[in-house]
């Protein structure tokens, strides 16, 4: 078992697994992964939403900076990552955890592709031991132990008794439904190949599309980043709801299930982690304000009290000036001490 598998595939066909025992309906359990996932990542989807609202929130410092040094680009990014240091901010904080669900996704791929192996822990002795009773149809060799798995489900007893009970013993009995007729081991009918026919299954990839989008606008739209954005923003803007488009109809409808649900779980997650860090800033803010004013308060009443002293300097100077003036008035001016009067001449 490689690094992958023993790291991320394994645990988390393990708790696939226990999610299905749990509520023994395959569809429910891809949901409640997405779910467990969110919550299992929600520390650094946090982290990820705190860097990038603290750099939305510098937009308006970044503007004058692009203002007074967009002609000079090395200047201007100097500049910027000096607001950003001094502000706390990492540029790449927020892509960068938004990265992180990724691995799952394409763990859970794998899980899902391999029932056999990552759920059941067949061998591929005992996969082709259980290929020789019940060979499969289908020409995809991709998937093939899906189609094995719906088998086992379809003969689980009759299987009991025609297989080794070493590989007996590991065998699920694992219903990829979720509603009665409704599997989602297949893949959505695509309209132009094969022809036309209506499958249920088609709308989850439009589903999973259509929640993308929504996700993506909403979270600009909290944001407030629907302003700022450059041609390269809004392809990116698009990318996520057209790779979810192009997923739901390339893999087992089960993996538009579960990247619907996380749209959905995304979208609660954003407005939550928005209103809590909304909260924070403006605190923070006004902490900030509070103390800018009390500052500026005890730097005015310090000039204050020096233009009192020097008043009162002042006008001890003008006194003392005064009552010299005063003097030379009434007395004259005092003689030198070479003009004093000398004393009685000793006897």
């Amino acid at each position: 078992m490689n690094i992958w598998d023993m790291l991320i595939v394994n645990p988390l066909s393990q708790l696939l697994l226990l999610l299905y025992n749990l509520v023994h309906n395959y569809g429910v359990a891809i949901i409640l992964l997405g779910l467990t996932s969110k919550i299992l990542l929600l520390y650094f989807s946090a982290r990820g939403k705190q860097g990038m609202m603290r750099q939305t929130r510098l937009a308006p410092k970044q503007k004058e900076l692009e203002k007074m040094y967009g002609k000079d680009k090395t200047v201007y990014n100097q500049k910027l990552m000096e607001l950003y240091q001094a502000e706390g901010v990492s540029p790449m904080s927020g892509c960068l955890w938004s990265l992180l669900p990724l691995p799952i996704f394409f763990a859970l791929f794998s899980v899902v592709r391999l029932p056999l192996t990552n759920l059941m822990k067949l061998t591929e002795t005992d996969i082709q031991t259980l290929q020789e009773i019940i060979p499969v149809t289908s020409t995809n060799q991709f998937y093939v132990q899906m189609e094995l798995a719906q088998k086992v489900y379809e003969q689980f007893d009759w299987l009991q008794t025609q297989l080794p009970s070493e590989i007996a013993d590991k065998l699920i009995r694992l219903n990829f439904d979720l509603f009665p007729g409704l599997s989602l081991a297949p893949f959505p009918v695509v309209p132009w190949e094969g022809g036309w026919h209506w499958n249920w299954l088609i709308l989850l990839p439009l589903l999973s599309c259509a929640t993308a989008l929504l996700s993506s606008m909403l979270s600009q739209k909290i944001n407030g980043t629907q302003q700022q954005q450059t041609g390269m923003m809004k392809g990116l803007f698009l990318m996520m709801p057209l790779f979810s488009l192009w997923i739901g109809f390339t893999t087992p409808a089960a993996m538009s299930v579960y990247w619907t649900a996380n749209n959905i779980f995304q979208i609660v997650q954003e407005y939550v982690l928005t209103r809590h860090y909304k909260k924070k800033f403006d605190a923070e803010d006004a902490r900030k304000a509070e103390l800018a004013e009390r500052r500026k308060a005890a730097e005015d009443k310090m000039r204050e009290e020096e233009r009192l002293r020097r008043l009162e300097q002042g006008e001890t100077t003008n006194k003392n000036t005064s009552k010299k003036k005063q003097y030379r008035l009434k007395h004259g001016p005092k003689p030198k001490e070479s003009e004093k009067p000398e004393g009685p001449a000793e006897e």
